[in-house]
C-alpha cells in the first residue's frame, strides 16, 4: 500500500482573477503556470537512480471522471449530463426492442 498509480494521478490548479462586470473566473493553466514533479518509486528491496516522474495537470475546465461521477472544477456539469443521456438513450432501445440480455440489465 502507499504507492501511488501515476495512470490515475492528476492535479487542477485553482485560481481565480477579476473579470467583466466584477465576476470572477478561473484562471487558465497558461495563466498559472506550474508542475508536480514527484521522485520515482523503486520496488522495495532494490536501489539505484530514481526518476523525476511528472504528474500530469489538467485546466479548470476540463472534467475528471472517477467513482462514478464525473467532476469538474468550474461547476459545469454538461459530461455528467451527456453520460447520463447516453445511458438513457441505450436503454430506451433496449426497452423498445423487446429483448434485455442479462449483461444489459442494470
Amino acid at each position: 500500500g502507499g504507492r501511488l498509480c501515476i495512470e490515475k494521478c492528476m492535479w487542477y490548479w485553482l485560481s481565480w482573477k477579476r473579470g467583466k462586470n466584477d465576476t470572477y473566473v478561473l484562471k487558465s493553466t497558461k495563466e498559472n503556470r506550474g508542475e508536480i514533479r514527484i521522485l520515482e518509486e523503486l520496488d522495495c528491496g532494490k536501489q539505484g537512480p530514481q526518476n523525476l516522474i511528472q504528474i500530469p495537470r489538467k485546466a479548470p475546465r476540463d472534467h475528471h471522471h472517477t467513482l462514478g461521477v464525473i467532476i469538474s472544477p468550474d461547476g459545469s456539469r454538461k459530461a455528467q449530463l451527456d453520460i447520463q443521456i447516453e445511458k438513457a438513450q441505450k436503454w430506451n432501445t433496449l426497452i423498445n426492442s423487446k429483448k434485455i440480455y442479462g449483461d444489459n440489465k442494470w
